[in-house]
């Protein structure tokens, strides 16, 4: 009989000591739990390249203006919800011109607001994709944000073993829905 009474004790000690610690959790959980909230309806972007990159030739030159230019064109479609934009320039045919000479300069130009961003192609390789702009925030369904591209080859970095080699690539966008936020 005694045995019996310890063993009832002690069951009711854990069952008790259970039924503090589920309370305690569901209490605890209810205070940190945070609603999530979700855009509702499609993702869309209107994007074009409004002028391509195509030339048979890269002369070194001293700035941005005499070498290559191109434009691209985004924004959101009618009722998208919020959205991510990147743009890659892909070489086809870099060899021998994977430096700090090949340059490239973006302008971004958003209503009144022109920002922009810089680089090389001294980590290049051939068929990599090199991000040029990324995760830039589209907001408008009405007016395009554009983005000037230039490329060019800085005359004051030059070397023999560049002279004759040939630069071909493509420009390629993706974007990424916002969805959700905690």
């Amino acid at each position: 009989m005694k045995k019996a009474k310890v063993i009832g004790t002690i069951l009711g000690v854990i069952l008790f000591i259970a039924l503090i610690a589920g309370f305690t959790y569901a209490y605890l959980l209810s205070r940190v739990e945070k609603t999530v909230t979700t855009g509702s309806g499609k993702f869309s972007i209107d994007y074009q390249i409004v002028q391509n990159i195509t030339s048979s030739s890269l002369s070194p030159s001293s700035n941005k203006d005499e070498g290559l230019h191109g434009i691209v064109k985004a924004k959101l479609s009618e009722n998208s919800v919020a959205g991510k934009f990147n743009i890659y320039i892909t070489p086809s045919v870099i060899d021998g011109l994977n430096s700090n000479a090949l340059k490239y300069e973006v302008y971004i130009h958003n209503g009144d607001l022109t920002t922009g961003t810089n680089g090389n192609f001294s980590t290049a390789t051939k068929d990599k994709p090199l991000t040029i702009v990324e995760n830039y925030d589209l907001t408008s369904t009405t007016d395009y944000v554009t983005f000037d591209i230039f490329i060019w080859l800085d005359n004051s970095l030059i070397t023999n073993d560049m002279i004759g080699k040939t630069f071909k690539a493509t420009i390629s966008a993706d974007s990424t829905a916002i969805t959700g936020e905690f």
